[in-house]
């Protein structure tokens, strides 16, 4: 995860949230640089929170995340200014298309000192040559040369580095490339400082079935100069991509791209698209701090499990059919666990419902057998609840992300091509032999550790408590880098000196009191 705030003050603070359902939970952040570790655990319906601490004003910071379970979910952003839901490394990609949250002009509020998109982009464990095409209106400048649209940045990062730009012009559509898997931020600088940020789905990731559920009873943008405060965004790579809404009208992107289109404080919407587009709704410049971007989920993204810590109203969409959405909630400091009641509506000419759900902060976790999508509205902020990446990707891209290899960006693999046929079979194949090779090792290690659990647990007793070294069993993404100099602490793996290390073990448990 990268983050960015200032370096002092109780704003736009850079931090991490980690929520927890009925089971509680154990999670892990790691400085990648320096090596130090710090190890949480907090009990079940609870929040911890991590504030990572910037060197400099302004600048940026890289740190590493790990979790024991699904049913942890993780948020980064800037206090409660923003909230994005971080991208699992596995599911970074190597080709992005950038969607920014500018003001209109005519809605710039008369306070900014002057509103910026700006970029970010971040690499995991590998070296990464990434090119940025870029897509403005004006001009962008970046050590000391000035680019036009069209134009080429190419810039090479290494290993858990980031890159930062900011552009008086609006940067959507901008493309960027990369040789290896990396995380991209988008978001909106007033000044020197980010106002709002949100982690970009890759183009592997894009949809073509979205709704979108808008209700923000909050009076300041009720009240603001802007009748139409949300602005929603489609992005796609594909210049024959069109739009069809639910009342069977269509509207073509063109050849840039891009449609946008404003709604107001309530507005639900239902449409696909011809071509897999990433969808953003985003408002900005209607009152201090009071601006928000968010990535809509296409439904191929829904989830079974989300959990929030966060204001406001809640909408949930889901399949009409769906009668089973169980939604729990507690308060800060108390044990009692209660369900608020959901208020259902279909969405006309659709197979969906939204359920409207408000609350204060509040930990609420909501499951259910069947998919669903979360989309939040604060008077601060705007967020989503999360991805399922399980489910097989709505993509049009046949070539493995992450592993060196650039997109096939061209379209599917042929079938009917001998040689591609041949490949596939070749695939199948190898996949079936590694696969029983995997299963044979995951058992051997499988039966080694049953055994060395039991031993433990006759040596510690069932009821005490996991050692340091055992608080967490996930393990970073390992690239092929050397076998020097590695150490292994608190069950991560990482490329450092041992005397270069310090590590410091915190255990965050929070306890219930109740008030019964």
């Amino acid at each position: 995860m990268a983050l960015t705030g200032y370096n002092s003050g109780k704003y736009q603070v850079p931090r991490i949230i980690a929520t927890a359902g009925e089971t509680g939970g154990q999670w892990q952040i790691q400085d990648p640089h320096t090596g130090r570790v710090w190890s949480r655990h907090f009990n079940p319906y609870n929040t911890d929170y991590f504030h990572p601490i910037l060197l400099e004003a302004y600048s940026v910071v890289v740190m590493l995340v790990f979790v024991r379970d699904d049913t942890i979910q993780i948020k980064g952003g800037m206090n409660s200014d923003t909230s994005f839901s971080p991208l699992p490394v596995s599911e970074l990609g190597t080709k992005y298309i950038i969607a920014s949250c500018l003001p209109p002009p005519d809605f710039m509020p008369p306070w900014s000192k002057r509103y910026r998109s700006g970029l970010m982009i971040a690499t995991h464990s590998r070296t990464a040559d990434i090119d940025i095409i870029f897509r403005l209106e004006t001009n962008v400048t970046y050590n000391g040369r000035t680019y036009s649209n069209g134009d080429t940045l190419s810039v090479r990062l290494d290993k858990y580095q980031s890159f930062s730009l900011r552009s008086s012009s609006d940067m959507t559509r901008t493309v960027i490339y990369a040789t290896e898997s990396i995380a991209v931020y988008s978001g909106t600088y007033d000044g020197n400082a980010f106002r709002m940020i949100e982690q970009l789905l890759p183009v592997k990731h894009y949809g073509s079935e979205y709704v979108i559920a808008i209700n923000d009873p909050s009076e300041i943008r009720r009240k603001s100069n802007r009748t139409l405060p949300y602005q929603l965004q489609v992005v796609t790579d594909r210049s024959d991509a069109s739009i069809v809404f639910n009342d069977n009208s269509t509207i073509s992107m063109s050849n840039d791209g891009l449609y946008r289109k404003q709604f107001g404080n309530v507005d639900t919407i239902f449409f696909s698209t011809t071509r897999p587009a990433m969808v953003t709704l985003c408002t900005a410049g209607t009152f201090f701090y009071n601006d928000g971007l968010t990535i809509v989920p296409p439904v191929s993204l829904y989830s079974k499990l989300t959990t929030q810590e966060a204001p406001g109203t809640l909408q949930i969409v889901t399949d009409q059919e769906n009668s089973n959405v169980d939604v729990q909630q507690t308060r800060e400091h108390l044990s009692t666990v209660f369900s608020p009641p959901i208020k259902w509506k279909n969405v006309s000419g659709t197979r969906f419902k939204v359920g409207t759900l408000s609350f204060d902060r509040y930990t609420t976790t909501i499951r259910s057998n069947i998919s669903f999508a979360v989309l939040g509205y604060d008077v601060y902020i705007i967020y989503n609840g999360g991805y399922n990446f399980r489910t097989y990707p709505d993509t049009e891209t046949s070539t493995p992300d992450g592993s060196g290899i650039k997109l096939n960006t061209g379209g599917s693999l042929q079938v009917d091509s001998p040689n591609n046929a041949a490949v596939i079979v070749g695939v199948v194949c190898g996949i079936v032999i590694v696969a029983l090779l995997a299963a044979f090792v995951a058992y051997v290690f499988y039966t080694r550790r049953k055994m060395m659990s039991v031993t433990r647990s006759a040596e510690q007793g069932v009821d005490a408590p996991p050692s340091a070294s055992m608080a967490i069993y996930a393990v970073p993404d390992r690239a092929t880098e050397g076998a020097a100099a590695e150490g292994t602490y608190t069950g991560l793996r990482f490329k450092a000196t041992q005397s270069a290390i310090n590590i410091v073990e915190s255990t965050a448990a929070y306890e219930h009191k109740s008030t019964e």
